[in-house]
This record gives structure tokens, sequence and C-alpha cells, in this order.
């Protein structure tokens, strides 16, 4: 079950949480619930391990569920760990200091190798790859559906027939002079394409 985290502002709940033993690795979840200051921020939580010497560095996921890196639990005590977020028009914000507990063990006959995560900078690269394809796309498809609307000319209805793979004249007469686009309903384009049908079936 995923341990949950409240950030409220700057302030963290619980102040502190227990991830595990040692050297365990994909067995700590966190759940991250953060209050409006903190909406369309791009967050960050930094764990310092192995003697506060070790910054490991994680980009928080949309969903807010994190996985803690094999990194930050490599060794066992009581750490420190923060959350910041940053911004597109710069704001910036950061947490309190919270705890991470790492339980100590004895030595075990294996140690399972970590698991590394990808490093900040990949993490951050990716989601921004991934927002600017689904960005990309949408503008694809909003152009597809601008250069294929069925506009006037000449005083009646074109559509663009997909199967000749240019405008084909309904001969339905509009209302409107040019330049001027009239916006068509969609129970009349249903009756242009209705039109264009009878006529390419007497043609």
């Amino acid at each position: 079950m995923p341990i949950q985290i409240s950030v409220d502002g700057y302030r963290v709940s619980p102040c502190s949480v227990t991830l595990g033993t040692a050297g365990s690795v994909d067995v700590a979840v966190l759940e991250f619930s953060f209050s409006d200051e903190w909406a369309e921020l791009e967050k960050r939580i930094t764990f310092r391990a192995c003697g506060h010497s070790n910054a490991v560095a994680c980009i928080i996921p949309t969903d807010g569920i994190l996985s803690v890196p094999p990194q930050a639990m490599m060794e066992s005590g009581y750490h420190p760990a923060v959350i910041d977020g940053v911004g597109k028009d710069g704001k910036v914000l950061f947490s309190v200091e919270f705890g991470v507990e790492v339980l100590y063990h004895p030595e075990a006959g294996s140690q399972p190798p970590p698991d590394y995560t990808p490093d900040e900078y990949q993490q951050f690269v990716q989601r921004i790859q991934a927002d600017r394809q689904r960005a990309e796309d949408a503008a694809e498809d909003a152009r597809q559906a601008a250069n294929t609307y069925p506009h006037i000319q000449s005083g009646t209805w074109w559509v663009f027939d997909p199967t000749l793979g240019d405008w084909v004249d309904t001969g339905v007469p509009s209302t409107g002079t040019e330049p001027v686009l009239e916006e068509a309903s969609n129970e009349d384009i249903d009756q242009i394409f209705k039109d264009l049908n009878i006529q390419m079936r007497r043609k």
C-alpha cells in the first residue's frame, strides 16, 4: 500500500515516514497530494542519503505516485528529504524538510543489485517530449480537420473526397456569397454527403 504524503503549501504531513529496510528494491511507494499552491508546477523530491552527501532527485509523476529509487535506500538511518516545484511563469516553491527512515538489518547472504532509475534530467526530458508529442498530434488533427472542412465555392458547397484526394462540387447551393464562409451544421454536412453520393451514382 502506498505511503500517503500530503503537501499543503510548504508543510508536509506526516513529518516523517519509514520506507523499509536498507538495500530493498521496489518495495516503497509514495503517493503525494498537493494543495492549490502546487498546481501547474513541475514537482520534484530530493532524498539526502548516505550521510546526507548523496542527493537522489526524482521528478514526481503527474498522478502523484512515485516508487522510491534504490539509491535512496542504500544506507540505514534517518535521512532528510525536500520537495520543490517550478512553474513555467518562474514560480518556485519549496517544502520544509521531512524525514525518511531506512531501517537497519544484519548482513544477508546476498543483496539485490540496485536498479538505477533514469537521472533527473532524463526524467524531465521524457516528460517534456511526451507533452510536446501530444500537442503536435492535436495540432495536426486540427489542421486536417480545417483542411477538409466543407466550404463555399462558386455559390455551391464543396466537400473533400478522401478517395479522389480532391475537392468535389456537391451542386448544393449556398445562401452566402464569396469570400464569406458559412458554418455548416451537422445536418447540412450530412445532406451534402447524401447529395454527393446520389450524384456520383448517376455518373
